[in-house]
């Protein structure tokens, strides 16, 4: 069997998950709780993914407080192909905070108050610690890239050591600064991890700021088999994604939803652009979904490595989803 090795560049999160009685939470009023969980997130998310593939080693970059490591120590045991040298604990420090709800429709609302606190890793205490230590690698995955001070030089220095490199982002609806930072690593980056928020938020920058070819403000977007579409929201879905596209020199985006996902390849040219739709999911319910786009970046990455010359891109996708909703179903016990 071919062994791979992937490099995961990220921050590392101490979530503390309120699992609410209720299919619908009404800002303002009480909730009953009716279970709190506590686990490593962050990077830790996308290793979950990769606990059970024997052919995949990565290495971590990562930073979290002292007050973590009996945690870390835990998720370790679980998968021995964690490369853990390039890990920096920082002494006399807290590991970054988030207080994330979860209602019985999966619907999750994010607290992060304790990630803004003084005192409290956020990243590498300077990243040219973690620059100078990247090892060759097939596949570079860049965590919350918005979150981590990354220019384009650091990003080209990656590349020294990366066949190919992906990233996502953290925040669901990121500022226009965020996104113009965002707009200028395009042309570094091979593939583009994305929630439909995000992309509504990168398109609409984009477009705010006319960076969008005429082509595609003008003429009829380029969609195949239209009927195949369950709603207005997810054409508007793709819309997004290929006015992010259209931007990208480089870049190929891939924009993941619950039930649905699509890959759309950079192409200024906007005549030529094309989509695969996945198979549509089934609403799952009653489930924890922290986690679900590390998880899905991570099963994505996975099977582009081993099964990427087999595999058609629509069938790649189709079992991203297959693995990711495995996972989901788990996650509250996991």
């Amino acid at each position: 069997m071919i062994k791979y090795n992937i490099g995961l560049i990220g921050n590392t999160y101490y979530d503390i998950i309120l699992r609410l009685n209720t299919d619908h939470v009404i800002p303002g009023e009480t909730q009953e709780v009716s279970e709190i969980h506590h686990k490593l997130g962050g990077v830790f998310n996308f290793l979950r993914a990769l606990e059970n593939d024997s052919n995949i080693y990565i290495n971590l970059y990562t930073s979290f407080g002292d007050n973590r490591i009996q945690e870390s120590k835990y998720e370790f045991a679980k998968n021995t192909r964690i490369i853990t040298n390039n890990i920096e604990i920082q002494k006399n420090k807290s590991t970054l905070e988030s207080i994330i709800t979860v209602d019985n429709t999966g619907t999750k609302t994010t607290f992060p108050y304790l990630c803004e606190q003084e005192n409290r890793v956020k990243f590498y205490s300077n990243k040219e610690l973690c620059l100078n230590k990247l090892v060759n690698a097939d596949w570079y995955h860049i965590m919350y890239i918005d979150k981590l001070d990354l220019n384009i030089a650091d990003i080209k220095k990656i590349r020294t050591s990366a066949k190919i490199i992906s990233a996502d982002l953290c925040s669901v609806k990121p500022s226009y600064k965020v996104l113009s930072k965002m707009e200028k690593l395009l042309g570094e980056i091979d593939y583009l991890f994305l929630s439909e928020y995000e992309a509504e938020s990168f398109a609409g920058y984009l477009d705010h700021y006319n960076r969008i070819p005429n082509i595609l403000n003008t003429n009829t977007i380029p969609i195949k088999d239209n009927h195949d579409f369950d709603n207005l929201i997810e054409q508007k879905t793709l819309y997004n994604a290929l006015m992010i596209s259209a931007a990208s020199s480089k870049a190929v985006c891939i924009l993941h939803t619950p039930t649905y996902s699509f890959v759309v390849p950079a192409n200024k040219n906007c005549r030529k652009l094309l989509y695969r739709a996945v198979y549509h999911n089934h609403q799952l319910k009653n489930i924890n979904p922290i986690g679900a786009g590390d998880m899905c970046a991570a099963n994505f990455i996975k099977l582009m490595l081993n099964k990427g010359k087999k595999y058609n891109m629509d069938k790649i996708l189709l079992e991203t989803h297959k693995l990711t909703s495995h996972l989901l179903k788990t996650n509250w016990t996991n």
